[in-house]
């Protein structure tokens, strides 16, 4: 394996790659500097911009020509050729400490976003499903740190991860509603690993569920496989050099 560096910007937190097929572009943001990026494959034509505050995850809108963010406080929309960003709808206006962190899309363009607590203190976030008529959906309650969601290759399964727990979870899924159901743990992890199990950006093709998680005290990652069934069944550990 090769680790080359893309593009040198210097993110304060650099989460959330995003390639978008038919610009073929690569889109990322800062969590805590408040950037959305894109650039080329090979790292040029880099563009950035400034959001109002603090950016969990973003989805493109269909036209390429904005994208739906989850910013600290609700949905907003980005516009790329004037650079707004107007809210759409804000989200625990009442919890002071909570934000929101990781989303994704289904493939009916609904984007689901779950809040964490910042000072990791409780289980008081929760899952929202955003509709694209921007109607908002509380799915689920009880998190710490929301993680993760992302879909089966049928769509049918729902996964969604709280990383300090360490847990988990499927879903039964309804892609013609966008409900889900029949919550079960998938798989757990150790508690100490857990911080940072974060992004199972998809699952693969052969249904196998990625998790990366960094090991704590430690300058590695481990790069999990999980079965259908949430059992392991390769480790890939990755050192920096």
């Amino acid at each position: 394996m090769k680790i080359e560096v893309l593009v040198d910007v210097k993110t304060t937190l650099g989460e959330g790659p995003l390639w978008d097929v038919e610009q073929q572009r690569l889109y990322w943001i800062d969590a805590a500097g408040m950037r959305v990026f894109r650039a080329t494959a090979q790292g040029t034509e880099i563009r950035a911009w400034d959001v109002p505050s603090r950016v969990g995850s973003i989805a493109i809108r269909k036209d390429g020509k904005g994208a739906i963010c989850s910013l600290a406080k609700g949905f907003h929309a980005l516009d790329f050729a004037t650079g707004d960003c107007s809210l759409i709808a804000e989200i625990e206006p009442e919890r002071a400490t909570n934000w929101i962190n990781d989303g994704k899309v289904d493939h009916k363009g609904r984007f689901f976003a779950g809040t964490m607590d910042s000072q990791e203190s409780g289980p008081y976030g929760a899952l929202y499903r955003l509709d694209p008529d921007f109607s908002v959906t509380k799915v689920e309650t009880g998190i710490i740190v929301s993680n993760g969601p992302c879909w089966s290759p049928d769509g049918k399964i729902f996964y969604f991860a709280d990383s300090w727990s360490g847990e988990i979870w499927a879903y039964d899924y309804d892609e013609k509603t966008g409900s889900v159901k029949n919550r079960r743990t998938f798989a757990k992890q150790h508690r100490c690993r857990a911080i940072g199990l974060a992004n199972e950006d998809r699952i693969r093709q052969a249904a196998r569920l990625g998790v990366r998680q960094p090991a704590a005290g430690a300058l590695f990652i481990e790069q999990q496989r999980l079965t259908v069934r949430g059992k392991i069944r390769r480790i890939r550990v990755v050192e920096p050099r």
